[in-house]
């Protein structure tokens, strides 16, 4: 009775344990499985909606102009994306119509702003730039109101750019002495500018030529007024004598600019009125110094510091 009484216990207990045992294992395998389960599938994550703009609505990218770092560079806050860009092609334009002129391009970067209420431009070599290119700020600029807002890609009219795009070429590549002596060849300056542009096709410079052959030193002495231009007056003359009376031709005349190119880098100093005179001297192949001596009146009454 004591020993089957034993038995029976015993029994009971082992049966206790394998059933605690099998309990166990499924708990481990469940444990197992979760994990593994986990790692096999991660969690699915829903990238954000994608928001497009509206169909009137411009991009923060859109109302940024492109840069322009070299040659030149345009800085024009109050344009439109439009007006920035048809006003950059004509920069373009322009800067190719100077360089055939000058057969050479600038040592300094070109920059050009527009901005103000009346949308005036300004053109300035980087070097010459006193502030920021925010105001651009220059010693000496040249400046033209122009309404940005009616310009479009075939119109040549933006007033005076080839002529200011010209006058930063020679700024960078051949300076001339800014004084008014009577040595000074800042007309020159001038000259070369108007040259450019194609302004001594205007019948009124082909007047002061016709004038000036044939009443020399009294034609200087009639401009003498305090509203003349000297620069402009001695110097679309030089050109338009070039033209008329000696057929100066393009490349004559980049040969010439070339001449005083090296000129001032040999010297590195500013250009002097018989640099340039010696220059076209030698580009034409023919002596000038006539046409210096009829000169020489007018260089005497506006030059004479």
């Amino acid at each position: 009775m004591g020993a089957g009484h034993s038995v029976m216990a015993m029994k009971e207990k082992l049966e206790s344990i394998v059933r605690k045992a099998a309990m166990t294992g499924a708990a481990i395998f469940i444990v197992a499985t979760s994990i593994v389960g986990a790692c096999a599938q991660p969690e699915t994550v829903t990238p954000p909606a994608v928001v497009e703009p509206a169909p009137n609505e411009t991009t923060i990218e859109e109302t940024i102009p492109p840069e322009i770092a070299e040659p030149y560079k345009l800085y024009a806050p109050t344009a439109t994306p439009e007006e920035f860009n048809n006003f950059n092609s004509a920069l373009e334009k322009s800067y190719e119509r100077v360089k055939e002129v000058y057969g050479m391009v600038p040592d300094d970067q070109i920059v050009v702003s527009i901005n103000g209420p009346k949308n005036s431009y300004n053109l300035s070599l980087r070097s010459e730039i006193l502030v920021s290119e925010d105001t651009l700020n220059t010693p000496r600029d040249g400046t033209f109101a122009y309404n940005i807002s009616h310009f479009t890609p075939n119109d040549m009219g933006v007033v005076g750019l080839d002529h200011e795009m010209a006058e930063k070429f020679t700024r960078s590549l051949i300076p001339t002495d800014e004084s008014l002596s009577k040595e000074s060849a800042v007309w020159f300056r001038e000259g070369i500018a108007m040259y450019t542009e194609g302004e001594l096709n205007h019948p009124g410079y082909l007047e002061n030529y016709n004038e000036f052959k044939s009443k020399g030193e009294e034609w200087f002495i009639e401009r003498n007024t305090p509203h003349v231009n000297a620069g402009h007056l001695m110097g679309s003359l030089f050109y338009t004598v070039l033209e008329i009376d000696y057929g100066m031709t393009p490349e004559q005349n980049r040969t010439a600019l070339g001449i005083l190119r090296d000129k001032y880098k040999e010297t590195n100093q500013p250009i002097t009125k018989m640099m340039v005179w010696d220059a076209y001297s030698t580009a034409l192949n023919t002596n000038l110094d006539g046409i210096l001596k009829l000169f020489e009146p007018g260089f005497q009454l506006f030059y004479s510091q």
